[in-house]
């Protein structure tokens, strides 16, 4: 929760939310609530360049979560699983 904007939004593309998530979830404990649990796989990543996270279950790469940082926090969060958009998406895993 310390990272986390109080207000940080999160917004998941269509294809994320055929993994289960939703569309839209805003505040700091409604976001951290639905990572909880559900972060395994992920790894910090540069997501063109930006710091983000990668989700890799079995070594493929199924979403990136971008980050948006604001004063030291992440005041939001976009998750992309649209396989063309990962296409054109460079990933570096760190």
């Amino acid at each position: 929760l310390q990272v986390l904007d109080p207000d940080v939004v999160f917004r998941a593309d269509a294809a994320a939310m055929t993994l289960g998530s939703l569309a839209e979830i805003r505040g700091a404990a409604a976001v951290a609530g639905a990572f909880k649990g559900r972060a395994q796989a992920a790894a910090v990543a540069l997501i063109d360049g930006e710091l983000g996270a990668a989700v890799l279950p079995a070594g493929a790469l199924l979403l990136v979560l971008n980050f948006e940082v604001r004063d030291g926090r992440i005041a939001g969060i976009r998750a992309v699983a649209d396989q063309a958009a990962l296409g054109g998406i460079d990933v570096v895993v760190g």
